[in-house]
């Protein structure tokens, strides 16, 4: 039964890939902005599940009227680590800040700047989106730096990277002409995956390979995914790895159904597996899709997408069991039948993101609130 997080204020969560964090002891915590008055990040904390959610720390919450775009995940030692960007001064002043939130003193911490951005003008929360992932205190971090190419301003993709000792990498271009990046770290190599969707006469999704850990270039994929155009509206891609060292990327397709690709490990970063639907027919409609999996443990392979029915607005969701083939989906599982659901965010897979095992934690935007439930695997499986 899904939990109401907010109660007042307005929030938003559609610039991060993922926000929903574990800590080992089992404290969910949900990063998000708040829009209301000056924007400020806020850490909303359960520790029964999600059944009741608080504020942390909100007086030293980073706070400033031009936040307009953050994510966030958590490492080894319970500190979620948060990029965000803010408007510094006006046009064309842009910066890439870093916060961290501590989970065993629930205090934020270390708020400084990376560097700066020099962008076109972007004005709101929802022409940017950030995507990070952490593994051996490396924090990677994929970013948008313009304004939507919907308006004529071309945007996009770049990389960097925080190193433990808190030195940055210069931001290197990813891909022209995109926007929405979701990141992982591959298992064996530690090198950052980063799905994109292109943006033009038609959005395609696409997967960059980076050369290393710390990355200064990128292999891209084949076109993946084609999707429909719709003005004003972008179609995104999400990315997960499940064991074996298989990747998948999840977007929707030209009819609005949900598409799936992977990629096995050893194969050539051109060489990936056929896109299958996952639900055919005009049954919804979707123009962003969220994938989880259960991480890298040995025969967790399972697969769970989630989805905003663009045609209805309720929140769908579907499962594939069959390991490592993508043959045996469930067709949709409605899990909220409110019409005003958008936005859905998983929490990561089990990298650094402890507890919750058998369920899979998620939130959302319903009537302008954010909203949490799960699904318990022990009923699905």
């Amino acid at each position: 039964m899904a939990t109401q997080v907010t109660l007042a204020g307005t929030y938003e969560i559609q610039t991060a890939a993922r926000c929903l964090v574990r800590n080992e002891s089992g404290d969910m915590y949900l990063i998000a902005i708040r829009t209301d008055g000056i924007n400020k990040l806020v850490s909303l904390k359960s520790s029964d599940n999600g059944d009741t959610w608080a504020e942390q720390d909100a007086g030293n919450a980073p706070s400033n009227a031009r936040i307009i775009a953050y994510a966030a995940c958590i490492d080894e030692d319970g500190v979620i680590r948060i990029p965000y960007i803010y408007n510094k001064s006006g046009v064309n002043s842009y910066a890439l800040r870093y916060v961290e939130f501590d989970t065993v003193s629930d205090v934020w911490q270390n708020d400084v700047q990376a560097f700066v951005m020099l962008m076109g003008a972007i004005n709101t929360i929802t022409n940017l989106s950030l995507a990070c992932a952490i593994r051996l205190d490396r924090l990677q971090v994929a970013f948008s730096d313009g304004t939507s190419s919907r308006a004529g301003v071309v945007q996009h993709i770049r990389y960097t990277n925080r190193t433990s000792l808190g030195m940055w990498a210069a931001s290197i271009l990813v891909r022209v002409n995109a926007s929405y990046p979701d990141i992982l770290i591959e298992e064996i190599l530690n090198r950052p995956v980063i799905s994109v969707v292109r943006t033009g006469v038609a959005d395609v999704s696409i997967a960059f390979l980076g050369n290393s850990e710390n990355a200064a270039s990128f292999m891209s994929s084949p076109n993946l995914m084609l999707h429909g155009y719709t003005a004003g509206i972008y179609s995104q891609p999400s990315i997960a790895q499940c064991a074996k060292n298989i990747i998948w990327v999840v977007s929707p397709n030209a009819s609005g159904n949900a598409q799936i690709r992977g990629h096995n490990s050893g194969d050539a970063w051109n060489n990936w597996r056929a896109a299958v639907t996952i639900e055919a027919g005009d049954v919804n409609d979707y123009d962003a899709l969220a994938l989880a999996t259960r991480g890298y443990a040995k025969f967790m392979a399972d697969k769970h997408v989630f989805g905003v029915d663009t045609k209805v607005g309720d929140l769908n969701y579907y499962n594939d069991f069959n390991q490592f083939q993508t043959d045996d989906w469930t067709t949709a599982i409605q899990v909220d039948a409110n019409t005003d659901c958008e936005q859905v965010k998983l929490k990561w897979a089990n990298d650094h993101n402890h507890g919750g095992t058998l369920r899979v934690d998620f939130v959302y935007i319903r009537a302008g609130d954010v909203w949490y439930d799960y699904v318990d695997l022990h009923q699905v499986i």
